[in-house]
């Protein structure tokens, strides 16, 4: 592969996400805000962080750049980048083993480098878990492409299951790809039993990496999903049918996903068919292309594949848009693969135009919603920030004991994931605490009612709204 392939995919990257590189901290990021990093560079590997989730080797990055940076998020956004361009070499690596002329290869990684549903991963502060996670599981799945490197293929997924537990979805697809012979030697090879003997056993190594993983996690106490109505519960029912296409639907997208999801949530129809008819006929031009090769099969294996890789957690009630990073690097394999077979069609001078023109408009489409992505992210962070000192200096005013009620408002258009959100939980009562030094002060969040703007009155010593609005109680 060209030397290029990789700053060129990084440019790329800085250019769309350039607005988010000092971005502040807000919602989840705040997890990884660390107070001692020297103590979690030590400590990593037998802790749970964040929360009761035990990722150990994002933790111990994050870490290492904020002793680094002096608690400065821009290593952290930089690393970010630079993980995702390199997740877009993989993408062409892959693409070109499995047969994809170079030109249409390379279109894949572009793909996967502007496409706008990465940007919930790729512009985020405490999402490293799941770009570090995404990179080794497709690292360890090229590996496996190439001839035998089996340990440094168990390495990558064992480095991927320390980022994120939803990597266990990687180890039925490497098991399987390598009980098959490497896709060069022939089935008639006398080399395709032992290949086949080595792979059986690889995968053996693989569950015994599972295992231990799994074991070591609980005996730490971390946190494991159950059946419930919760966020991180489990609904075993239709839900993993709706999670699977909402996710494959957003990947497909191209299109700003707030845009389109908030058409839905508001019943703006017309808004929310041209999405739906936008991503349709993007996955007709991508089946079409496998249609006419006559290998529809291979099309479907990779919608296959993506879909095991994210097994694990199709059966949440709740499955965020972030874990469409997952699938992103096969829908990549799709475009590029698909669209090498279209612009082969007859002479192939006019197939390869009309084939260069849609993608440079699916290209254009997508770089233009990550950009507006970004830069959504980059304002609710500098909104996190207002927010935090206002309430900070609220509760530094208050007597001990005192109790400040943060009310949030009435809502003329939806929250969505971490793009669109008006609310005081853009940050977390623990960093309140710490920033006000006010531990005694119990913090209420309430939503405002329609019905009625004083029910809360009476509850507090001081309610705040989110105009910064501070209101003494009414007894």
């Amino acid at each position: 592969m060209s030397r290029w392939l990789f700053p060129g995919f990084l440019a790329l990257t800085l250019a769309l996400y350039a607005m988010v590189l000092g971005g502040k901290p807000f919602l989840d990021d705040w997890v990884y805000v660390l107070a001692e990093p020297a103590r979690h560079i030590l400590g990593a590997f037998g802790e749970l962080h964040p929360g009761q989730f035990y990722r150990p080797l994002p933790l111990f990055l994050v870490a290492v750049l904020q002793l680094a940076g002096h608690g400065s998020p821009v290593p952290i956004h930089l690393l970010q980048c630079v993980l995702h361009a390199l997740l877009a070499v993989l993408v062409v690596s892959i693409a070109i083993r499995r047969g994809t002329p170079r030109g249409w290869a390379i279109l894949a990684g572009v793909f996967m480098t502007a496409s706008q549903s990465a940007a919930a991963a790729v512009g985020g502060y405490d999402t490293l878990s799941i770009t570090l996670s995404t990179f080794f599981g497709m690292a360890s799945l090229s590996l496996l492409l190439g001839p035998g490197r089996y340990g440094a293929a168990a390495a990558a997924f064992l480095c991927s299951l320390l980022c994120k537990e939803s990597a266990l979805g990687y180890l039925p697809l490497l098991a399987l790809v390598a009980i098959r012979a490497h896709p060069t030697v022939s089935e008639s090879s006398q080399a395709t039993p032992l290949l086949r003997r080595h792979g059986a056993l690889f995968s053996l190594l693989l569950a015994a990496i599972a295992g231990g993983y799994l074991a070591w996690r609980a005996h730490l106490g971390a946190f494991a999903p159950s059946a419930g109505s919760g966020t991180y519960n489990m609904n075993l029912s239709g839900g993993i049918l709706r999670n699977l296409a909402m996710l494959w639907f957003a990947a497909l997208l191209p299109v700003s996903s707030v845009d389109v999801f908030t058409a839905v949530a508001e019943r703006h129809v017309a808004v929310a068919l041209g999405g739906l008819v936008a991503v349709g006929v993007v996955l007709a031009l991508l089946l079409l292309g496998f249609v006419r090769k006559g290998r529809w099969d291979r099309g479907l294996a990779l919608i296959a594949a993506g879909s095991v890789a994210l097994s694990p957690v199709l059966p949440l009630v709740h499955v965020s848009e972030l874990y469409t990073y997952t699938i992103l690097p096969f829908a990549a394999l799709l475009l590029g693969e698909s669209a090498g077979s279209l612009a082969a069609v007859g002479s192939g001078r006019f197939a390869r135009r009309a084939v260069l023109s849609l993608a440079v408009l699916l290209l254009a489409a997508n770089s233009i919603a990550t950009v507006s992505k970004a830069l959504a992210m980059a304002e609710n962070g500098r909104y996190a920030e207002r927010l935090l000192g206002a309430v900070a200096g609220e509760m530094r005013s208050l007597p001990n004991g005192g109790t400040l009620t943060l009310v949030d408002p009435v809502l003329d258009h939806p929250n969505y994931s971490v793009f669109r959100i008006r609310s005081f939980l853009l940050v977390p009562d623990e960093t309140l605490v710490e920033r006000s030094g006010r531990g005694d002060v119990k913090l209420l969040r309430v939503e405002a009612s329609r019905d009625s703007s004083s029910s809360y009155h009476g509850t507090a010593d001081r309610v705040l709204t989110l105009d910064g609005q501070a209101l003494p109680v009414r007894l």
